[in-house]
Formats: structure tokens, C-alpha cells, sequence
């Protein structure tokens, strides 16, 4: 008998509490994950505040389990690094990330996830005092291309790796790339081609044909997933 997934619940948190609830509500998770960047310059409205005030309340939600984290809320790195850990906790496990809280950038990195980890992306529209609106048509739920992690061969991710390791060498176009890979990974040029074409596909590099060379660059979709493989070695 196939074990039933379980629902996790990712929020980005700002300065307001009932986005995050009204997610909660949406979601009906099993466990959720509150991500937020201390700004004790806010003092009340702290999203570290906001995201305690929403943990010490979540039995009326009907929640049991909610973990803190908090990330650097201006470093997509920082926040994409969260997700990334959160999602090989819960790999068999439905993810839903609500990013209508925090910066920007916490709201983009909801979105890679989406990317990346095969999450559903949700926005919690603001409702204004007095609008009786019913949850479901308060929550949007985000459209994003699908590309998660596991659907790399092996060979594809340790090319991503082998062109980060070039790029942060300071070589951000590497020419005759599938034969310098070739070499490297000992299989033949074409066998990289076949691969490097599939990655093409998936935006992850662009390619640049010299003769019967290719000459290769990360996109910035592939920059993102090569270190976020690079993450998950750690």
C-alpha cells in the first residue's frame, strides 16, 4: 500500500501575520517551514516576531509541527539553500511555498523552488476590511516550468558542476566544451552533445557551435542550479 504524502508548507515571512495563516488555512499542512530575516528595526512588526506569533497560534489552524528558519532576506542564495534543505528532508512529500511574504528576493527564491523542487507556488492576495471573500479565491496559485533537481542524469549534474568550477575560475565561456568534458568524464564528444543539447533544452546552458566544437556558458537558471547541487553535497 502506497504511504500517503504528506503536505509541507514553506512561507516566506514580512511584517504580516495573516498571509502566512491564510496560507496555512490553504495548505492544510503536516509540518510547515516559517522563513524569515531578522529586522529588529521593526520591533513589533519583526518578521522574526511575526513568524513566533504565528508558531505560538497554529493549534487553532490545525497544525501540530512548525519549524523557524532564518535566512539572510536580501541573499537568493541564502533563501533557495533553505528550500533546497527542506526539500530533501521531504522528497516523497507535497510542498507548497507561499511567497507573498518578505523581500523580494524571498519572494523570487519561492519561485525557483517551484523551479527546482517541484513545489506549487501560492500568493495570498490582501483583502480589504469589510470584502468577504472566501479563502480559496484569495489564494492564488502560480503557473512555473517544472525542472526539479532529480530530473538531471548524473552526467548532467556533474556537467553543471564542472562548468560552475569553470566559471568561478573566471571562465564564463568554456570553449571546444564537449570535447574538454569528454576528456574529463572519459565517454565520447558525442555522448556530451547528446547531453548538453537535453540542457539546452531546459535552459540551463547556452551553446555556441565553432566548427564541430561547442563552446558552452551556464545560463543564470543553470549558475542557480549548479550551486544549489553543490548545496546538496554539503
Amino acid at each position: 500500500m502506497t504511504a500517503k504524502k504528506r503536505i509541507v508548507y514553506i512561507a516566506t515571512v514580512g511584517s504580516s501575520i495573516e498571509p502566512v495563516q491564510k496560507g496555512i488555512l490553504y495548505a492544510s499542512p503536516d509540518i510547515a517551514y516559517l522563513l524569515f530575516g531578522a529586522s529588529p528595526k521593526l520591533k513589533e512588526r519583526n518578521p522574526e516576531l511575526v513568524a513566533r506569533k504565528v508558531k505560538e497560534n497554529i493549534k487553532p489552524l490545525g497544525l501540530t509541527k512548525c519549524h523557524l528558519r532564518e535566512i539572510d532576506a536580501f541573499s537568493l542564495e541564502s533563501v533557495m539553500t533553505e528550500v533546497i534543505k527542506i526539500w530533501q528532508k521531504h522528497m516523497k512529500d507535497r510542498i507548497i511555498a507561499n511567497m507573498t511574504g518578505g523581500t523580494n528576493i524571498m519572494a523570487s527564491a519561492c519561485l525557483l523552488a517551484g523551479f527546482t523542487a517541484s513545489a506549487d507556488v501560492i500568493y495570498v492576495k490582501e483583502v480589504q476590511e469589510g470584502e468577504d471573500i472566501p479563502l480559496r479565491e484569495q489564494v492564488i496559485v502560480l503557473p512555473t516550468p517544472r525542472i526539479p533537481l532529480t530530473s538531471l542524469t548524473d552526467e548532467q549534474q556533474e556537467i553543471l558542476r564542472l562548468l560552475l568550477n569553470e566559471t568561478e575560475a573566471g571562465t564564463t565561456l568554456l570553449a571546444r566544451a564537449n570535447s574538454r568534458i569528454a576528456d574529463h568524464m572519459k565517454v565520447t564528444p558525442q555522448t556530451i552533445s547528446h547531453h548538453l543539447k537535453r540542457m539546452e533544452q531546459k535552459a540551463l546552458i547556452r551553446r555556441e557551435k565553432e566548427g564541430r566544437h561547442l563552446n558552452v556558458e551556464l545560463t543564470p537558471s543553470g549558475l542557480l542550479f549548479a550551486r544549489m547541487l553543490e548545496k546538496t553535497k554539503e
